[in-house]
């Protein structure tokens, strides 16, 4: 029976791996998305198109944290 409570624990470890390694693929594309459209900001041809990616930037990091926040 002992050997049936590490299986357990192997398992639960094994899981919590899983879920770290979807946090951190998660936190990686949006952290991409933040540097794409800080990039389009930067070459934002008016106002408006430049407002546009500030929320979107602001709304992945936000996203981040969220992420961070229920997985860690």
């Amino acid at each position: 029976m002992k050997d049936l409570k590490h299986i357990k624990r192997f398992n639960e470890a094994q899981e919590n791996l899983n879920i770290s390694d979807v946090m951190n693929s998660v936190i990686a594309d949006l952290e991409k998305l933040v540097s794409k459209y800080n990039k389009a900001q930067k070459n934002a041809v008016d106002d408006f198109d430049d407002n546009v990616n500030y929320g979107k930037v602001r709304a992945l990091k936000e996203a981040i944290e969220v992420v961070k926040k229920h997985c860690s």
